[in-house]
This record gives C-alpha cells, structure tokens and sequence, in this order.
C-alpha cells in the first residue's frame, strides 16, 4: 500500500512538472527568432493574394458550371446538335437550278396555254383553266415547265376546293418533280405542298411534309440562298440575322422538325464562322467563352445540343465581379481590375480566365495596411503564446491536484469500508444482546419497554445506515435521488420529524431545542426523503457541535411559497474554504479533513435529495458567529 502510495505521488509531481515544461517551452516559443512583423506581415499577404487569385479563379469556373448569372433571362442567339456541328464543317452546296438556259426568246405553244389558263382563272372559268393546263403538260418535256403547270394545276384545284383533284395532282407532283424546279426562286414542290395542304387527308400531308424536309436537308429544294449574317442590335450586341422568308416557310412546314433545325443550325454555324468566330465546342461540366474586342460568345452544351448567346465584355466584367462580391471573395482590400485604371498595387496579373483577350489583374488597394496589422497580428500570437504557456502550466499543476485528490478519494473509500463495517457492528451487537437478555428474562419487569426501545432504535439506526449505503451505491453510478411525490401534511410530517430528531438528539446526549410554525400548510414532497435529509443535518449537529442543536421548520415567501429548514449547533464551526467541499461524498467534518464520526455521506446525500426537489443546502454562520447553520430550502411550487 506504501508502495502505491509512493507512486501515485510520483505520478502527481510527473504530471504537474510535464505541464509546467510545456507553459515553460510555449513561452520560450513566444520570445524566440520567429521573425520580424515586417517579414510576417509580407508573408501573410503572400498568402491572402494565392488564396483570394484560387477564390477568384474557382468562382469563374463555378460561372462556368452555371453560367445563369451572365446570360441572365436572355433567349439563345442560336441554338444547335451534334448534327449541324458536323454539318457546318462541310462547305454548302447552291439549292435550286438556274433555269435561265431553259427559257425561250420566243413563246411556244406552252408559254401560250399557260397565258390562257392564267387568263380564264381570272375570269372564273376555273375548269376552264385546268383543261389548257392539262393541255400545255401533254405538249411538254421541260420539267420547268411541267413543274409550273402542276403547280397552277394545284393551286386552281384548291380555289375550287376540289380535294379529290387535289389530292390527285400532289401525288403526281410529288412522282414527277425533284423539289429545285424554281419560280421566283422557291421550289414548285413546296409552293404546291403549301396549296394543296388545306385539302390534302393527315397520312398525305405527314408524307409531303417528310418529302419536303428531305429535300430541303439535302439541298435539292429551291430556297432564298442568303445566308445568315451577323449584325449589331441598338443594344450594341452581336445577334444572328436570318432570311425572315425562309424562316417562315421553315415554320410554316414543320415546325420543331429535328432534321429541319439542324440544317439551318448548320447554316447559323457556317456565318459565324465567317465572320471569324470559332465554332463553340463546350465541354457537359463547363460553358465555353470566346472573346472578340467587346463582343463575348458564350456557349453550354445542353442534353440536346448546344445553345450560345452573345454578350458584351462590359457586361460580362460587371456580372463576374457581382458574383465575386455576392460570394464574399473581394475582402480585406482586394480587388480585380480588367485593364481599367486603379488606386492600388497590381499583386499578381494578368490572370487569363478566357485566353489571353480576356484576363485580370489582382489589385489590393492598402497593402502597406495590410501587412502592417498582419506584422499586429503577430504580436497578440506571441500574447497568446504565452497565455497558453500559462494555461497548460496551471492545467499541470491542475491535473496534479486532480490525482492526489482521486489517491485521496481512493484513500477515503478504503476507510469507509472499515467505517462502515464498525458501524453496522456496533447496533447489531447491541441487538443480539438485548434480545438474549429478553430469551433468558433477565431483564426485569421494568427493563422490558426500555430494551424493546432500544432495540428500535438501534434498528432505526440500522436502516438509516442502510438508506445512506443504498444512496452512496447510485450516487457512485452517477444516478440522481428518484423522489416518490405526494401530496404531505407539513404540520403532520414536522411532528413526526421532531419525535425522529428527540430519539436521535437523546442517542447522541445532545439537548435539542425545536420550533415549528402552526400553521404548516399541505405541499407535494417526498416526505420520507425530506425528513432523511433533516436528520443528517441533525446527525451532523449531534456529532460536530458541543450538545447543543436547534432546529426551526418553517415557510418563507420569495417568488414562491418554500419550505425552509435551519439546523444549528454550537460546535467549532466550517471554515468558509470548505463550506463547498463538505457536501461531497466521503468528505467529514471535524477540525481536519478526515476527522470526527460517520461514514462522510450525511451531507452528499442531503445535496442530492434538496436538488432532486428542485431546492438547496448551505453552510452559513450564525448570526453570534458560533458554530454552524445549515439551511435546507425546497420550493413548495
């Protein structure tokens, strides 16, 4: 036992002096060569311009992941697939024939039936009219020709919404022409599609709309042959300007066709690259950005295709420099400059975002502020150093005093055992022997109420012993009192507590003065708890004090009715630097730390039973300054 002893206060002194090399090692660290504030203060800046340039640089390409915050609302300014990509590297073909080799110097007899038919259309005579076209188709090879005249057949058939004519001369339109045979420049077969649609059934006007399309992706339908142009708008922004007749006529046949929009993507694509502008190739992760003067293309790739807008640089540089101060990057002083003028010191540049047209230089606008209060903050590290240095010496010499107080604990529990071993020996003594004087009646007429009092009371002894045992086993299990409410007489529960606090001050020889209030009123406790945690007081009192206790139960008002409860003796008295320490468990009272009588839990286990009623125990001098006073409290509320 010596031996552990011995090496538990080794392992306190090791402890306290490993915290005290500690302070003393961070306070040597907090005056050493760490460098001047200058030096810090620049290498601190260093810092803050990598981390804000990695900041900024992220930012762009989290723009370019979603890059909702240029664009803003504004629709594409075109819009293409995989398709029309491919399609735009291939230079395009000529739509339609020049068809001024077949024309004559001199009317023919076609030229002359189709004068006619013109003619008796105009004048009603609409059969008439089909009767000299059909004539002028019989005298005739010429597909040009052929190709008007069906035309006309078409268009006079639907005036007279004849569908059965209709429909039989589109389907030999569509045997018989190729789709580029022209007239004023747009193809017969669409002109005829267009007439003759009204009148034509569904699965025929699906079948022309996808000859049609045909045609028209292949190049082989006559078509205005202008091709997009790039123009500025009174915004002064780039956008895209079809042939408004070709768009419409695109509409008009099959709007949303997939083939269709991908042939006139193709076309936007080959005037943007004519005008000197690559074709975007953006990646699925990021948009892809070209950079012309001050114009901007910017392009995503969508699930399916490609969509691209125009912007202007101003507008870009504003928009990146509102997401970077939306995101709280631009802080302590920095800034980006786009080439424009600047108060402050250029720190690192220029930072190419979209090639070298389009890049950035990283401004602070006091960097002379800023390494000076970095060089500051310095100075309050090495405070700090040094008020660490002081802490882990005071936590050192803490934990120190933490394991002698466990190697005391430990020392305290050892002779609790033996403590409570005499204490549960000596009232069971005394049982058995009063209770083989009552076997052999040698105790005489007289002796036998006074015996039978004994014993009670020596085994109200017992059992209060037993209540602490059962007390200390939940408090070591860290389980808090369990308090069996019920609704209790006060005036009632003080007579009993007084009859408890008489047998108790008459065991110990000590005089005991009580005082109640009448008129107690009815409150809801543990009654049993209470009147426990009353009798270690008063236990405490008969041991510590000089024969003397007075007990006062009454109730006080504050924000609440509570049950007060005062405890006094005459003894020395508790010093106030242990008015604390003496509600822990093991903890006794008397003029050292383990001197006088008891197994150390009276007044740990009164702490606990006033806690769990919501109320409290304290240790106060006696207003003469003799002894000691304490003071149980419990809100009846």
């Amino acid at each position: 036992m010596a031996h552990s002893g011995r090496s538990a206060f080794g392992l306190e002194r090791g402890v306290a002096i490993l915290g005290l090399l500690a302070g003393a090692f961070l306070i040597l660290a907090a005056f050493g060569p760490s460098g001047d504030p200058r030096a810090i203060g620049e290498a601190a800046l260093a810092r803050a311009t990598t981390s804000t340039l990695e900041a900024v640089e992220a930012e762009w390409r989290r723009l370019l992941r979603d890059p909702s915050a240029l664009i803003g609302t504004e629709p594409p300014a075109l819009s293409w697939d995989r398709a029309a990509a491919r399609e735009a590297s291939v230079p395009a073909g000529s739509t339609g024939r020049d068809w001024s080799s077949w024309r004559s110097e001199r009317p023919t007899a076609f030229e002359a039936l189709l004068a006619a038919a013109e003619e008796k259309e105009a004048e009603g005579d609409l059969d008439g009219a089909r009767a000299d076209l059909e004539e002028a188709l019989a005298g005739t090879s010429d597909p040009r020709r052929r190709a008007v005249a069906r035309l006309r057949l078409i268009q006079y058939a639907a005036r007279a919404e004849d569908r059965d004519a209709v429909a039989r001369s589109w389907r030999r339109a569509v045997e018989e022409l190729t789709g580029d045979e022209a007239e004023n420049g747009l193809s017969c077969l669409l002109l005829s599609y267009l007439a003759a649609e009204p009148l034509l059934d569904p699965a025929e006007r699906s079948e022309g709309r996808d000859r049609l399309v045909s045609a028209w992706t292949s190049g082989a339908l006559a078509l205005p042959d202008s091709p997009p142009a790039l123009i500025r708008g009174e915004d002064g922004r780039l956008r895209l300007s079809r042939p408004p007749l070709r768009s419409a006529l695109a509409e008009m046949l099959a709007p949303g066709d997939p083939r269709l929009r991908s042939f006139e993507a193709a076309r936007d694509l080959r005037a943007l690259a004519a005008a000197g502008w690559a074709i975007p190739e953006p990646s699925a992760a990021e948009a892809s950005i070209q950079v012309r003067g001050a114009d901007v293309l910017l392009a995503v790739r969508e699930k399916d295709g490609c969509q691209a807008w125009f912007l202007d640089r101003p507008g870009l540089e504003a928009a990146f420099t509102a997401a970077l101060e939306d995101s709280r990057i631009l802080e302590d002083g920095f800034e980006v400059s786009f080439g424009g003028p600047t108060a402050g010191r250029v720190l690192r540049g220029p930072i190419q975002l979209a090639g070298p047209t389009f890049a950035f230089d990283l401004v602070h606008s006091d960097p002379e502020g800023f390494v000076a209060a970095a060089g500051a903050g310095a100075r309050a590290r090495r405070f700090g150093l040094v008020a660490l240095g002081l802490l882990c010496a005071a936590a050192g010499l803490f934990a120190g005093r933490s394991l002698a107080r466990e190697r005391r604990l430990q020392e305290l529990r050892s002779r609790f055992v033996a403590t409570v071993s005499h204490e549960l020996r000596t009232p069971v003594a005394s049982i058995l022997l009063m209770a083989e004087n009552l076997e052999s009646s040698r105790a005489g007429p007289g002796s036998t109420a006074r015996y039978h009092r004994l014993i009670r009371r020596e085994a109200a002894r017992l059992r209060r012993l037993v209540e602490d045992l059962l007390d200390v086993s939940r408090l070591e299990r860290g389980l808090p009192p369990e308090p069996r409410l019920e609704t209790t007489d006060l005036a009632a529960w003080a007579e009993e507590l007084e009859r408890g606090a008489a047998d108790l001050a008459e065991r110990h020889g000590s005089s005991l003065e009580f005082r109640r209030e009448i008129d107690l009123p009815e409150a809801l406790i543990d009654g049993e708890a209470l009147r426990r945690a009353v009798l270690n007081l008063i236990d405490n009192a008969c041991r510590h004090g000089d024969g003397e206790v007075r007990v006062e139960v009454g109730t006080t008002v504050r924000s609440a009715p509570v049950l007060r409860v005062a405890v006094r003796d005459r003894g020395p008295g508790v010093p106030p630097g242990r008015r604390e320490r003496i509600f822990q468990p093991f903890e006794r009272g008397g003029s050292g730390d383990t001197g006088g009588e008891g197994l150390g839990l009276g007044l740990a286990i009164v702490r606990r039973i006033a806690l769990a009623h919501r109320g409290s125990v304290r240790c106060e001098t006696p207003p003469d300054g003799r002894g000691a006073c304490f003071v149980l409290e419990v809100p009846l509320a």
